[in-house]
């Protein structure tokens, strides 16, 4: 039998995760921004993941832009290796959930798409019901 049968179900595999955001690449729209650029906490230090231009609406994106504008630092928080130019660095003080494919050989985001953008508060909120997942111990009666 050729081709794909109705059997066949092709499911793909998204991570999610949260991201802090360390600056953006200004679109050539004014107002907008190309993509923002994320960091992921690794033991308490910041470790650049990659750059994100997805999952955005057009009003989300003003927004953020002017959000991120009050943040801005003349020099990255973390080293950033890329070859992109006119990157606008910021403090990391926002968050954004991240759905993504997996990592690049070189610890990059692959196939990224914003999601959501999150509070800090939140994902306080989301470690502390994670940490109690793992540590609460299940005593069977």
């Amino acid at each position: 039998m050729a081709g794909r049968t109705g059997t066949w179900r092709k499911i793909k595999c998204v991570h999610s995760d949260t991201f802090r955001i360390v600056g953006y690449e200004p679109s050539s729209t004014a107002g907008l921004l190309a993509s923002i650029l994320v960091a992921r906490d690794n033991n308490g230090k910041l470790r650049y993941a990659g750059s994100v231009g997805t999952g955005f609406k057009a009003r989300d994106l003003r927004d953020l832009k002017s959000e991120l504008d009050k943040l801005k630092i003349p020099k990255p928080v973390i080293s950033i290796n890329t070859t992109r130019k006119n990157l606008v660095y910021t403090k990391p003080s926002l968050y954004a959930e991240i759905h993504y494919r997996g990592w690049t050989t070189d610890k990059k985001l692959r196939h990224a798409s914003t999601e959501a953008l999150a509070t800090p508060r939140i994902c306080k909120i989301q470690l502390l019901t994670l940490a109690m997942r793992f540590t609460i111990p299940y005593i069977p009666t």
